[in-house]
């Protein structure tokens, strides 16, 4: 009977690490792609941010759920941002969580038909970041 026992919970416990490995994110195919900053408006700690506050800005999204956010801001000496992470689609949201060194973020961006809208209204940030999907 004991024998019965370990092999059933055995048994459960595969079965439970298989479903883990089965619902890894999968985005959509109308997701993944490229998708470059079209619109920057706001201010953030009293400086004001427009898309000419930008070299680049881009999101990156695979088809297993990976996600890239590369951004580098203009003029002489801007500094450069590339993080790491993942992203999940659920009713017209994507939230993307990235890594960059021991720190993690998660933030929550509209998607609709090819455009990707992230929006922040905190204390001494109010922005809004339009993407749209690259050729």
């Amino acid at each position: 009977m004991k024998k019965v026992l370990v092999s059933m919970f055995v048994c459960f416990a595969v079965c439970l690490g298989l479903v883990a490995c089965a619902n890894k994110a999968v985005l959509p195919a109308e997701i993944v792609g490229r998708y470059e900053l079209s619109f920057a408006s706001g201010i953030i700690g009293g400086v004001s941010i427009t898309e000419d506050s930008y070299e680049y800005f881009e999101l990156i999204f695979e088809k297993n759920g990976t996600a890239t956010v590369r951004s580098k801001a203009s003029g002489i000496g801007a500094s450069e941002y590339e993080a790491k992470g993942t992203a999940v689609y659920e009713d017209g949201k994507i939230k993307l969580t990235t890594t960059n060194g021991s720190s993690s973020v998660t933030e929550e961006y509209t998607y609709n038909d090819g455009v990707i809208n992230y929006r922040v209204l905190e204390e001494g940030i109010i922005f809004t970041l339009s993407f749209t999907k690259a050729e």
